[in-house]
């Protein structure tokens, strides 16, 4: 053999090296190349050396096939073979409602070699491998990279545009039942999909006279009437904002009682509220049960008509439940001319006995007399000739009113017990 050589092979950087050995003996009709072929690869796809000096010039144009001398012993020629280029293909992303389950990217390389992603906001989405995992709404640019290696060279980013749309978030806020002054901390029982979201609370309607506890959702009352509006917002990253307001009262408390009072004439008879402390801005007055229509901030209602009457108490849209009631009796023909009916003394005491005379308006002389209290229950009745009397010795000090049916008209009057 006239020449030997030895090939090494570097895996670190594709380098390729030649070393040569001249061995005895001559060589016939010496034609030779030194160099690389690439026929798999395409243009340029050959590497050829122009001589078998110490220096040649490696040319991937002009082959040169017809060396004819020997490489001196432990001559070396290296040779790195050009990268190759790569593309990445990664189509068109669909846009997409927000979700936070991670979504995989599907980029691929012509090398094989793995592709690497990147998100232009991270507030919108991130990405981990080749996951896409959604933080927020909006539209981002999503980057698809591969940096090559020994045999490939990097390849050209391909950017794709990703929108992201918000998914809707549901909230649930129940509607207050009214509440009255004085009731127990309540829960607003506020539910949201997902769990998760970020709760605004705003008292509209100030001033506010209620504590909220937000973390807990409870509202504690202060002892102040009046009507709450609420609004509730509900918000998370990647989801619709929703509102809600809820607007219920605290009514004021029930009036304890409604008094009968006496006015300057026997015809005057008036109801005023007891003090109490739940008292609103004003009363609203109510007869068997129908509202009267009468509004005002006094506490005194003038009567005419019996009925039993109770009375509820108003601060702005808000009114308690009314008070118990009170029974009225109010007779007939309260405005009757009484010169014809003669009831005395008046007033009266212990030692003295009440006398109804109407003898000169009696049908037939007969009358009936029923005696009331200013409760309108019935505390004696009595029938006669024209002139009947009463005994108010057992009877408490106080009004109390005589009922004259005469039989052709129904009379009544006042009396005081001293």
């Amino acid at each position: 053999a006239g020449i030997s050589f030895q090939v090494k092979l570097y895996e670190s950087d594709n380098k390729i090296e030649f070393v040569y050995q001249q061995e005895a003996g001559a060589l016939s009709s010496p034609s030779a190349s030194i160099g690389m072929a690439f026929p798999r690869y395409g243009s340029p796809n050959f590497i050829s050396l122009n001589n078998t000096g110490a220096s040649p010039i490696a040319s991937t144009s002009v082959e040169t096939s017809s060396l004819a001398l020997k490489p001196a012993t432990g001559q070396v020629y290296s040779f790195v073979p050009a990268k190759l280029n790569q593309t990445i293909t990664f189509g068109p992303l669909a846009n997409r409602v927000f979700d936070p389950a991670p979504f995989a990217l599907t980029a691929t390389s012509s090398s094989g070699l793995p592709v690497t992603y990147a998100s232009s906001n991270t507030n919108v989405a991130t990405v981990a491998g080749n996951l896409v995992t959604l933080t927020g709404q909006g539209t981002i640019t999503i980057t698809a990279s591969q940096a090559g290696d020994n045999t490939f060279n990097a390849a050209a980013v391909v950017t794709q545009s990703l929108t992201i749309t918000p998914a809707t978030l549901t909230l649930v806020f129940p509607q207050p039942a009214d509440k009255t002054v004085g009731d127990p901390p309540f829960s607003l029982n506020i539910s949201t999909t997902p769990s998760n979201a970020d709760l605004g609370y705003e008292f509209t309607n100030p001033p506010v006279f209620a504590l909220l506890d937000r973390a807990a959702g409870t509202i504690t009352l202060q002892n102040v009437a009046g009507q709450i509006a609420l609004k509730v917002t509900a918000g998370k990253s990647g989801y619709t904002t929703t509102s809600i307001t809820r607007t219920f009262c605290v009514n004021p408390t029930k009036p304890p009682k409604v008094e009968l009072l006496l006015g300057a004439t026997d015809e005057s008879l008036t109801l005023n509220v007891a003090f109490y402390t739940g008292i609103g801005d004003s009363f609203q007055w109510f007869r068997n049960g129908v509202d009267l229509n009468v509004t005002s901030s006094s506490r005194t209602l003038s009567i005419t008509q019996p009925g039993v009457y109770s009375v509820s108490t108003i601060k702005g849209n808000c009114a308690s439940v009314p008070s118990d009631g009170i029974p009225v009796v109010i007779t007939d023909l309260l405005n009757k001319d009484k010169s014809e009916i003669n009831i005395f003394p008046n007033p009266t005491d212990d030692s003295q006995q009440v006398t109804v005379d109407a003898s000169g308006h009696a049908r037939n002389g007969v009358i009936d007399v029923t005696v009331y209290d200013m409760m309108g229950r019935t505390k004696e009745q009595k029938s006669g000739s024209g002139s009947i009397q009463f005994s108010l010795s057992s009877y408490a000090t106080g009004y109390y009113l005589f009922r004259v049916n005469t039989g052709t008209d129904i009379i009544s009057k006042r009396i005081f017990k001293k």
